[in-house]
């Protein structure tokens, strides 16, 4: 795994394809990737699913089932894993961003713990690999690491619950809600309320419905004010000073978008297993 910007980029085999690299999103759920990326093993379905995808692509994007194979590192050695035949999303190379061609990536691997109502049965990739690697993964920036499998919960961590969404992946298992519960400080005003732990948020994002009267420009929290994200408990998770180069954006939204701030301070794990986030300082 690399890491461009905010962005955290793994590479992956779609379709037999060749391995191309997509950015890891733990703020969505399911593979949308670029067809040009996308081998022959595929069938298409024939719905399209017409949806924004920010700094992917915007507009028509077409559904299929396919075979997806990412390779993880594990202690005795790296291990290729495949899915089965699930549901992806794929674009004509002609909507691919701008912003996505600068990064060279191809696609969006959204690897959130919950299956979005919207998706036409998208869901994280990673959740539908064999046992016991669909129990979880653990995202790594310092390290370049994308590990598979349950998250250790190592000291000092800090252990946020995930709440059960009532339905289920293929295996079985729970999915989980993607918002939790984390309490913010932005410059003198504080408060705790639903929040996604989004590695493709960019710099974060505070809600002024939630917090209001936040000294901000525009949509963006005032540069030199510090954010700060913490557990329930009072445990440190991640922070940073909206600046006019990385400005913490400030939006009506009904809940907190983390960004990157978690994933500069440590790696965080994804617990599908036991329902948890475990965020491990850096």
């Amino acid at each position: 795994m690399s890491t461009v910007g905010t962005r955290y980029v793994a590479s992956i085999q779609v379709g037999g394809g060749r391995p191309v690299p997509v950015t890891v999103d733990t703020g969505s759920s399911g593979l949308v990737i670029d067809s040009a990326a996308v081998g022959s093993a595929f069938t298409a379905t024939g719905q399209h699913l017409e949806r924004h995808y920010g700094f992917a692509t915007e507009g028509t994007s077409n559904l299929a089932t396919s075979i997806i194979t990412t390779v993880t590192t594990l202690d005795d050695g790296s291990r290729t894993l495949s899915t089965g035949m699930i549901p992806v999303a794929t674009f004509a190379d002609s909507s691919r961003s701008a912003s996505m061609r600068r990064t060279g990536t191809y696609g969006i691997l959204g690897v959130g713990p919950n299956i979005a109502p919207h998706s036409y049965g998208l869901m994280s990739p990673l959740a539908q690999l064999p046992a016991p690697f669909w129990a979880g993964f653990t995202l790594d920036p310092a390290a370049h690491v994308l590990r598979l499998g349950q998250p250790q919960v190592t000291s000092p961590s800090a252990v946020v619950p995930l709440t059960r969404s009532g339905v289920s992946f293929p295996n079985g298992h729970s999915s989980w809600s993607k918002d939790v519960q984390l309490c913010w400080s932005v410059g003198a005003r504080r408060t705790c309320g639903p929040t996604a732990v989004d590695s493709g948020g960019n710099n974060g994002t505070v809600s002024s419905t939630l917090l209001p009267d936040v000294d901000h420009l525009g949509n963006h929290v005032a540069a030199g004010t510090r954010v700060a994200i913490a557990t329930p408990t009072g445990q440190p998770i991640g922070s940073a000073t909206s600046s006019s180069l990385h400005p913490v954006n400030y939006t009506s939204a009904d809940h907190f978008n983390s960004g990157a701030l978690p994933f500069t301070a440590g790696a965080v794990g994804f617990d599908l297993l036991d329902g948890k986030l475990v965020f491990q300082a850096g």
